[in-house]
């Protein structure tokens, strides 16, 4: 036995095999050897490294052949991937076990979720993504390296700032109660049977949420990624309240089923409709890629099912590509009920599905195509389909001075109600163009389209349509450079002749030519400043084909950017004394970080289209924003669309508060909704 009393260090060099030699240092005030034990006993300042692993305590007591250590007084344990402290800690420094007693860990430089969409496009913070959790517990088991255990614990991801910039050497100073103090941290969860394996997975079960310690949330079992990284697992669900849908209820399941495939399960409960059930699927592999998402729901109000089934699918097969592209509704007024995006899919009036194989040649393209469609604004019986259609195009191709493209089509459109039957469509065009100072444009267009019909009002089952489409354009540019700004003129001519039409069947945008005989003359004038663009452009039509006034409706365009945006456009007719329609959006900016809209929207017609829209978006302070839209009809309407979304944001949480109502018609009455989100970093959204 050796025994020292003064100050020492001491470097022990041993093998636990003939395969791999490792080095332990050990350093104390006091140190005891016990040969016939293998044991070192140190006390006063212990500093212990081995295997990465920095181990301080007041005292310690290791084996030398088994590598375990028990250390007790102030323990601090440091490697690559965690901080601990604890009053005592049973250690095995090989295997990164061990037990920890009273104990706080800190998993260091954590991936974290960066939240729901709400709150992760306010540009949060860079040191909002990688962050720490912490852990305390009276008793936490290391099951590995990675993998930690306890009874009962605490966690958060609310660090102090003075941590994230001195690190352990606030750790080590950080007393005991730590973060998890009465008056902190911000927000923590306290759960039993707390499974966590670092940048994996944390589960436990009887989880409390609280806030500055008063609860907030309650669910039997929990689970959530340690990370970004994809992992099966129930997402956190949403919960929110309609006036027309009751309370809503919506968990959600994902299933990392392989590292190129994912799909997502979901329930919507609402307590006035019934229960919805979705799936997602998305996957990607070398030739192919796709999404596809399906929605069905009884509900009990309209005693009618809804269903949805909207995808995409790319294939490669070498040079030939297969494209589908699904967008089916059951009900034509889906999207009024249960649309997903609110902004978009209400205001549809009709969706298209698509599905295409297509090969490509040197300078042509081979084509087979079916294509349906589904009137949202009617039942959609009336609306044919085309299946199939098949098509070669020519790609444009230089002949001497001239450029020729060709498209041929042979299609069959099926209806049970409207004119059914075969269309071929054959369309050459060549063009021309030259000058330099003054560019100059020509192209013309021989069509010839004819039909076999069946179900059709006319007494021509075989109709058929050929005209000539000839387009010529010319423009030049006046520009001079001052020393504060630049001065552009550009003048343009153009012209348009379609020749005699016939009245067809429309099952297509083939079908929608009209006979034309139109030109234009066209001038912008624009200046270029330094902080300040303007441009104004006029464009005055001709009619040849009318025997009255042969003045159609003037457009003028006003442009501008700099301390403002504006961007205006409106069809007026001189002759009437008729505006057509006026569209006018102003942005402006009247403090740095906010930003005001106001747009108008009036359009002629039966009924005529008068509609402001104002939108507000701020970022008042680091802590508080605010996000609104409002759109007004003046011509009866009302109140339109409109939500208003707060939010109020701290280090490590956020809360959203969004109001929305959506319109009602002659069937349903005007939606309210009220959603409350609370976004924890690291875990994601909760809504509410």
């Amino acid at each position: 036995m050796t025994f020292f009393t003064c100050l020492f260090s001491v470097i022990i060099f041993f093998a636990h095999n003939a395969f791999c030699d490792d080095s332990t240092t050990i350093k104390a005030e006091s140190l005891e050897y016990i040969k016939s034990e293998d044991k070192y006993i140190a006390t006063g300042n212990v500093v212990i490294e081995r295997s990465g692993t920095i181990v301080t305590a007041d005292k310690a007591v290791m084996i030398e052949m088994t590598s375990e250590a028990v250390v007790e007084g102030n323990v601090i344990l440091e490697d690559q991937k965690a901080f601990v402290k604890c009053e005592k800690a049973e250690i095995n420094f090989d295997k990164k076990t061990g037990t920890l007693y009273n104990a706080i860990v800190m998993l260091k430089d954590q991936k974290l979720n960066r939240g729901i969409p709400e709150i992760a496009n306010l540009n949060l913070d860079e040191a909002s993504v990688v962050s720490d959790y912490w852990i305390k517990s009276d008793h936490i088991q290391k099951l590995g390296e990675d993998h930690y255990f306890a009874k009962t614990a605490q966690m958060t991801t609310c660090s102090p700032p003075s941590y994230t910039q001195l690190r352990i050497d606030r750790f080590k100073e950080m007393p005991q109660e730590g973060l998890f103090s009465s008056a902190t941290p911000d927000w923590c969860f306290k759960g039993d049977n707390v499974d966590i394996i670092r940048e994996d997975r944390i589960k436990a079960t009887n989880v409390r949420l609280s806030a500055k310690g008063l609860p907030v949330l309650y669910t039997p079992a929990f689970w959530m990624p340690a990370d970004t990284s994809r992992h099966s697992g129930l997402l956190i669900p949403t919960f929110g309240n309609s006036t027309t849908k009751g309370f809503q209820f919506s968990p959600l399941y994902f299933w990392a089923i392989d590292e190129n495939k994912d799909a997502t399960f979901g329930l919507d409960y609402y307590t006035k409709r019934g229960i919805g059930k979705s799936i997602e699927y998305r996957f990607v592999d070398f030739n192919s890629k796709g999404a596809w998402y399906a929605y069905h729901i009884h509900d009990r109000h309209f005693k009618k099912d809804y269903l949805q089934l909207k995808g995409s699918h790319q294939h490669d097969f070498g040079k030939m590509k297969a494209f589908a592209d699904i967008d089916y509704v059951s009900r034509y007024d889906f999207f009024k009920e249960y649309a997903r995006k609110q902004e978009t899919e209400r205001i549809q009036k009709y969706t298209q599905s698509t599905i295409e194989l297509s090969v490509p040649m040197d300078s042509s393209r081979l084509y087979l195509l079916a294509q349906k469609w589904i009137d949202l604004e009617t039942d959609g019986t009336k609306v044919p389909f085309k299946l199939p259609e098949i098509g070669y195009f020519i790609n444009a191709t230089k002949l001497g001075p001239f450029m020729f493209t060709m498209s041929t089509s042979a299609a069959n459109f099926s209806s049970s109600a409207a004119p059914a039957g075969q269309r071929l469509d054959i369309n050459p065009t060549i063009s021309h163009s030259f000058g330099n100072a003054v560019q100059v444009f020509q192209s013309v267009s021989l069509r010839e389209t004819a039909y076999s019909l069946k179900n059709n009002t006319s007494a021509d089952s075989s109709p058929h349509r050929e005209y000539v489409d000839y387009r010529a354009n010319a423009l030049t540019r006046f520009y001079k450079r001052y020393s504060s700004f630049t001065h552009i003129i550009e003048p343009s001519i153009e012209y348009r002749y379609i020749s005699s039409q016939k009245e067809l069947p429309i099952f297509d945008s083939t079908e929608t030519v009209a006979q034309t005989s139109t030109g234009s003359l066209s001038l912008l004038n624009a200046f270029s400043f330094r902080h300040l663009s303007l441009s104004a452009r006029l464009s005055q039509p001709y009619n040849l084909r009318t025997n009255g006034n042969k003045f159609s409706a003037t457009t003028i365009e006003l442009t501008m950017s700099g301390p403002f945006s504006l961007i205006f456009s409106t069809n007026h007719n001189f002759s009437t004394g008729r505006t057509e329609n006026i569209n006018t959006d102003i942005y402006f900016r009247p403090f740095e970080k906010t930003t005001i809209s106001i747009g108008e929207r009036y359009t002629r017609g039966f009924p005529d289209l008068f509609q402001y829209s104002v939108g507000l978006s701020s970022i008042i302070t680091k802590k508080w924003s605010l996000a609104s839209n409002i759109l007004y009809d003046l011509k009866g309407g009302g109140m339109r669309d409109s939500n208003i979304k707060i939010i109020y944001r701290q280090q490590c949480w956020a809360l959203v508060s969004h109001f929305s109502r959506t319109p009602g018609d002659n069937v349903r009455p005007a939606e309210y909704k009220y959603m409350f989100i609370i976004e924890l970093l690291g875990v994601g959204g909760i809504r509410i």
